[in-house]
């Protein structure tokens, strides 16, 4: 699970848990790295990094700075969940819950968590999206801002989805004779 940034960095670890490039020391003993998830939680994600350099969802061209983390266009598209997903690279799709504010206008805001579930679902990922209309980027971290009703709403909403993954799906009653 991760917020903000860490919502990216969870996302892009859920799509890539082979990837060489996000590996810094070895795992395990196989040559090839796995960091598989068996689900997702990603809260205020940016999906489409490229949408934040050129301004696609901000009046303000890149308003994240991008460029200057990630360095030239190939290394922005390289690390963009919306790239990634777009492309035929293998990638993982375990169970994903985006939380989306309302009113989050740093990450791309709804239409982008939107657009990004339709494109996981349709590379046939399992994937639901929680929006809390209203609320701000940080909605959800306690001790950054005041509890509220959309507070609860998405760890009420982060609470079930982790429950239903961890839980064994229920028996399928057999057919009457």
């Amino acid at each position: 699970m991760g917020f903000s940034t860490g919502g990216h960095q969870v996302v892009l670890s859920g799509l890539r848990p082979h990837y060489p490039d996000y590996v810094t020391d070895p795992v395990g003993t196989g040559d090839e790295p796995d960091a598989s998830l068996d689900y997702l939680v990603s809260c205020g994600c940016v999906f489409d990094l490229v949408g934040s350099l050129t301004g696609n969802w901000q009046g303000e061209l890149n308003i994240m700075k991008v460029d200057a983390f990630f360095g030239d266009i190939s290394n922005i598209l390289n690390a963009s969940p919306k790239q990634i997903i777009r492309t035929d690279e293998k990638v993982s799709l375990p169970p994903l819950l985006i939380v989306q504010a309302g009113a989050d206008d740093l990450s791309g805001g709804t239409p982008d968590a939107a657009a990004f579930a339709v494109e996981y679902a349709e590379r046939g990922g399992f994937v639901e999206l929680a929006i809390v209309p209203g609320a701000s980027h940080i909605f959800l971290n306690p001790g950054l801002v005041e509890p509220t009703e959309g507070m609860w709403r998405g760890q009420d909403a982060i609470k079930t989805f982790i429950s239903r993954q961890v839980q064994p799906p229920a028996p399928v009653p057999a057919p009457a004779p």
